[in-house]
């Protein structure tokens, strides 16, 4: 290359590098086509084609690198890596053997051939390629995530966390390996260390979807609660106004019993719109409880709190008299009893209608 083309190679490897793809392959393919032969072009083409998911022309120029270095280990490992995100793995373990029988003492093809046994479900296999590649190389970061890999799967527990603590201390900020410890504590049932270990990792990689996956799974089974919270928060508001409007109905109908001898007991309509009123009220309580951590409970009747949980507090106060004055109310309808109470219930039935549509819309 001239030194106008090799600003070029230059400029594209930067575009690469800030994800302008398709910018960057233009580069490169212009330059492919004046120099076929000049190997690092290539493998750029390779790297950029992978990561735009674009396999099948990876494996294209990951062929023609190995048709220009035919003896270079590098070249087997990059396709037998190209050939297993295009599903051909029989392919890619004799890509990765014959990087290996080129030069022996190369760590990389020891770990992703690890991976076609962990892909197989034969993780004695991959654990002994691990510990091959870090035989070469102690420190060598892929052999050391699929050893652990290897080890969790195979219920290793002992070396397991011996070897997930030093591979934490020599890579602190690795994704992967806090994804591991997820997976491990998962696998052990252990879902709310696991929940912590994921949230590690989603926020030094927030774009991997394997990790949010993995996430919603321990959130499921650590916070089973907060998880129904979650999934019905959307049927807060209408739950919300129907309350308000039964509740206002009621009394009414406890204004004309008390005044006109209005007898509700004698309307099975109106005892049905009780019992069904009385669930939703439970329901919303529950949910409203369920929705705050765990952690706030023990604030949540601190007077010097923050002014939300203050209001927390006094919606939940007042809320669970009202829920308890509609049960009274429930049973005397229910009874033969054509009494009702009624200034008891005015005030923390009426204060509990504006303190859950308040909270409930806020927050």
């Amino acid at each position: 290359m001239d030194e106008h083309e090799q600003k070029d190679y230059e400029r594209a490897s930067v575009l690469k590098q800030f994800k302008r793809y398709d910018e960057a392959i233009s580069i490169f393919m212009d330059l492919h086509l004046k120099h076929p032969d000049h190997a690092m072009t290539i493998a750029k083409l390779v790297a950029t084609f992978v990561n735009i998911g674009k396999y099948e022309e990876a494996l294209v120029y990951a062929h023609k690198l190995v048709a220009v270095q035919p003896n270079n280990t590098l070249t087997y490992n990059v396709l037998g890596v190209v050939l297993m995100k295009n599903g051909k793995i029989d392919e890619a373990e004799a890509a990765y053997d014959r990087a290996i029988a080129i030069s022996p003492n190369y760590p990389e093809p020891f770990a992703n051939k690890a991976q076609i046994w962990i892909r197989r479900k034969e993780f004695e296999k991959g654990l002994a390629c691990a510990e091959e590649g870090l035989r070469l190389d102690p420190e060598h970061y892929d052999s050391l995530c699929k050893r652990l890999v290897c080890l969790y799967r195979l219920s290793e527990d002992e070396k397991f966390d011996a070897y997930i603590k030093d591979a934490l201390r020599l890579y602190p900020d690795s994704y992967y390996l806090h994804y591991i410890l997820g997976k491990q504590l998962l696998f052990k049932n252990k879902s709310a260390e696991a929940y912590q270990e994921f949230e590690i990792a989603l926020s030094l990689d927030p774009t991997d979807e394997e990790t949010q996956g993995e996430l919603a799974i321990a959130f499921k089974k650590a916070r089973p609660y907060r998880y129904l919270a979650m999934i019905t928060q959307h049927v807060r508001k209408p739950l919300t106004i129907y309350w308000f409007i039964l509740l206002g109905f009621f009394l009414v109908l406890d204004i004309a019993n008390s005044v006109g001898h209005f007898f509700v007991n004698e309307y099975p309509i109106t005892q049905i719109f009780l019992f069904v009123t009385l669930i939703v009220a439970g329901f919303l309580l529950f949910n409203v409880f369920i929705s705050a951590p765990v952690s706030d409970i023990r604030i949540w009747f601190q007077w010097n709190s923050p002014q939300p949980l203050r209001r927390t507090t006094g919606f939940i106060i007042v809320s669970v008299l009202a829920f308890a004055a509609l049960i009274i109310n429930g049973a005397m309808i229910f009874s033969d009893s054509h009494s009702f109470v009624i200034l008891p219930l005015v005030i923390p039935v009426s204060a509990a209608i504006l303190f859950f549509s308040y909270i409930i819309h806020k927050y």
